[in-house]
C-alpha cells in the first residue's frame, strides 16, 4: 500500500481518512475506502499474485476494519474490495472480493454500508491468474459488488459483460439483484449530478463560479504548504545546498523535477544512469549526484552508489516515493524524502533542491545515514 496509507495507527487512519473523506465528498468528489477488508499487512502484491493474511475476524475488529467502520459512519459513498484471501476467516484461499462473508455479511451487514461497492482491477493477477474473468465478475455480484472493475480496453470488458448477461440469462443472478446495484448507481450520479433524475440525460458543460475559483485557489495554497511541509533531509547538510566550486548533477525522469532545476539554470541533468555513466566531476570542488527515485529499485541505488563511491562523487538520494526500502542500506551519504509522489510534492522537491527553502531536518537512523553533520 506503501504511501497511499496515512500509517500504521487504525485509529490514526481512520481519523484522517473520516476527515479526507468529509473533504472530497464536500467538493462533488465521489471517496471510495479502498481495500476491503484491509490490504496493509501484506508482503506481497496483488497485481502479480494473491496475498494471503492468516489472521481471524477478532484482529481484523480491532485493526483492519477500525478505518472502515469509521469511514461508513462518515458517509463514504464507496468502498473497493481486496484480491486478498483470509483462509482462517473463510476456510478457503478465495479472496475477498468473490466473498458473500465479507462483502455481504461482513460489509453491508455488520458495518452497515449503503454505498457503491467496487471490486479491484479484475485483471490483476491474483484474479487473473486464478480463475476465468468471466467467471470471477460473476462471483464478484453475487457476492455484492456493484461495479466490477476493469483497467484495459481489450476484450476483457466484453468477456465480463457476456459472463454477466448469461448469468442474469440462466437465472444465476436474478434481476433484482442487478436492479439494487443500478439502484445504487443512479442514485450516487443524481446526488452528485452526473446524471439528471428526470431523463437520465447528463448535465451541460460544468462552470466554476467565482466561489468554486476562490475554493481552488485556497486548496491550492493549502497543497503547496503541505506538500513542503511534508520534506524531511537527513545526512550531511553541506550537501544540500549549493555551493561554489563544487558541481551538482541530476538523475531524473520526472518532467516536472527538471522544470524546476532547470528554471534556476541547473545544467547537470540526466534522464537515467546509463546518460550520467562517464561523467568525470571538476578536478576541484568535487560533485554531488542527486539520484531521484520512485520505485524500490535496490540494485539501481546500488549501481549508483558504487559509481559514485569510485569516482570520488557524493551520493545524495532524492526519494519521492517510499524510502523505508532503503532503510538501513548505508548507500548514500544524505537523502531528501517527499514521501510522495504527487507532481506538487516533486515541485517542492525541485525548490528545496534549488534552495528556495530549508527542509526539515532528521530521522537519519531510520535510513542508515548519518545525521550528526
Amino acid at each position: 500500500i506503501n504511501t497511499r496509507s496515512f500509517g500504521p495507527d487504525p485509529r490514526l487512519v481512520a481519523k484522517l481518512g473520516a476527515a479526507y473523506i468529509k473533504g472530497l465528498q464536500e467538493s462533488r468528489c465521489i471517496a471510495v475506502g479502498k481495500h476491503f477488508p484491509g490490504h496493509g499487512d501484506t508482503n506481497k502484491d496483488s497485481h502479480l499474485t494473491l496475498p494471503v493474511i492468516h489472521y481471524g475476524l477478532d484482529r481484523l475488529n480491532r485493526v483492519e476494519l477500525v478505518p472502515f467502520r469509521k469511514a461508513v459512519r462518515a458517509g463514504v459513498d464507496g468502498i473497493m474490495t481486496a484480491h486478498i484471501a483470509y483462509p482462517a476467516i473463510l476456510g478457503t484461499n478465495d479472496p475477498a472480493t468473490l466473498s458473500p462473508v465479507f462483502l455481504t455479511d461482513i460489509l453491508r451487514g455488520d458495518l452497515a454500508f449503503k454505498g457503491l461497492v467496487i471490486t479491484d482491477d479484475m485483471e490483476m493477477h491474483a484474479i487473473s491468474r486464478r480463475q476465468d474473468l468471466g467467471e470471477a465478475a460473476v462471483r464478484s455480484v453475487l457476492s455484492g459488488a456493484d461495479i466490477v472493475l476493469i483497467s484495459s480496453h481489450g476484450h476483457s470488458i466484453e468477456a465480463i459483460r457476456n459472463a454477466l448477461k448469461s448469468a442474469v440469462a440462466e437465472k444465476r443472478i436474478s434481476v433484482e439483484r442487478i436492479d439494487e446495484s443500478v439502484r445504487r448507481i443512479m442514485e450516487i450520479k443524481f446526488r452528485y449530478g452526473i446524471a439528471s433524475p428526470v431523463n437520465g440525460a447528463l448535465p451541460g458543460p460544468f462552470i466554476l463560479s467565482d466561489g468554486d475559483r476562490r475554493a481552488l485557489a485556497r486548496a491550492e495554497r493549502v497543497n503547496q504548504r503541505l506538500s513542503r511541509g511534508g520534506i524531511l533531509y537527513s545526512g550531511d547538510r553541506t550537501l544540500l545546498a549549493p555551493r561554489k566550486g563544487r558541481a551538482r548533477i541530476f538523475i531524473t525522469g520526472s518532467r516536472v523535477l527538471r522544470d524546476e532545476l532547470t528554471r534556476k539554470g541547473e545544467s547537470g541533468l540526466f534522464e537515467n544512469f546509463a546518460a550520467f555513466r562517464g561523467y568525470r566531476p571538476p578536478v576541484k570542488g568535487g560533485a554531488v549526484l542527486f539520484l531521484h527515485v520512485v520505485k524500490h529499485d535496490l540494485a539501481y541505488v546500488r549501481e549508483a552508489a558504487s559509481y559514485c563511491e569510485a569516482a570520488g562523487i557524493h551520493l545524495v538520494l532524492v526519494s519521492s516515493g517510499n524510502p523505508f526500502p532503503f532503510a538501513l542500506s548505508g548507500l548514500a551519504r544524505a537523502g531528501l524524502f517527499s514521501f510522495s509522489d504527487t507532481e506538487e510534492s516533486v515541485r517542492q522537491l525541485g525548490r528545496c533542491l534549488n534552495g528556495e527553502f530549508r527542509p526539515a531536518h532528521g530521522g537519519g537512523a531510520l535510513f542508515g545515514i548519518d545525521d550528526r553533520r
